[in-house]
Parts: structure tokens; sequence; C-alpha cells
């Protein structure tokens, strides 16, 4: 039996275009401020990258998961249903018009960003391994990334700041 290992990085070489999103957050506070453990989802920001687009294209602002569909159907130059309220997460009018286009989604369940480190498995694991993680990396534009911090599913930014703090 042949094994296959497929790097998220070379997917936009096989003209793959890859969306990498959260749903919520959670590994980036595993802990409370009393160092309990903290399984709860957080409303921390989440990553949202994209990899395999062309040079020039940029993400708007105030993205959530619920924008990948209609960034999809927009990458194969598919009008979006009248009834959708979501918009496609790229800025500025581009056409593209390939129905076939090759497209990745990875959901992360409980990828949040935060700047502190204490309780952060994300922060830890790239401590332990003595470079920044991929997620990371991505984040900065390397390997041709496209990336913001959207918010979690279910809020909006003014909606966040009237839900109960998790922090």
């Amino acid at each position: 039996m042949s094994t296959h290992v497929l790097w998220i990085s070379d997917c936009p070489l096989l003209s793959y275009v890859v969306f990498i999103a959260a749903d919520h957050g959670n590994a980036e506070q595993m802990l409370d401020k009393k160092g309990k453990a903290n399984p709860a989802h957080t409303y921390n920001q989440v990553p949202f990258i994209v990899l395999g687009v062309d040079k020039g294209v940029s993400l708007r602002k105030n993205l959530t998961i619920g924008d990948l569909a209609p960034s999809a159907l927009q990458l194969r130059g598919i009008e979006k249903p009248a009834s959708w309220n979501r918009q496609s997460c790229f800025e500025g009018e581009h056409k593209w018009d390939d129905k076939h286009r090759k497209i990745m989604r990875l959901i992360l369940d409980g990828y949040g960003s935060r700047k502190d480190s204490n309780g952060n498995a994300m922060a830890l694991a790239a401590e332990k391994l003595g470079k920044p993680l991929h997620m990371d990396r991505w984040m900065t534009g390397e390997d041709g990334a496209i990336a913001t911090l959207a918010d979690a599913s279910g809020t909006s930014t003014s909606e966040t700041l009237q839900l109960p703090s998790c922090r």
C-alpha cells in the first residue's frame, strides 16, 4: 500500500484554493485566570486564511466562517443565491469563472487567537517546536497566504461586546 502525504502549503501548486478558518476559540485559552481547565468555547477572534489565490487579492474585514460558501461560489464564477445574507471574503470585484476550480476548506474546531501565552496551547506548541506554527506563518503571509482575524461563529464585532466574558 502506497501512502502519499499532501502538505497544505503544496495545494496551491496543484491549483487548489485552500480556506482555513475556525468556528470558535478554545485552544488559545485552555486555562482560566485561576489556572483551572477551561473547556468552554471562547469568543476570541479566529484565523481566516486563504492560500492559492491571485496576487493582489485581499480579504474584507469583519469576516466569519459564514463567508466561506459565498467565497467558494465567487471563485467558481457562480452567483450566490439571493437568500444568502453573507458575502464573499474577497475585497473588491474579482471575476473568476472556473466552475471546476478545486477548493479545499479546513475548519479548525476551537482554534482562536490570543496574544497572551498563559494557557495558550498553540503558543506552547510553537515554543516547544522552537519556531512559529504553520498557522502563525500563514497569518503573516508566508506561502502567498492572505489572512485576517475573523469573528467566532455566531458573533459579530458588536455582539462580542455584549457577550458574557469567557476570559
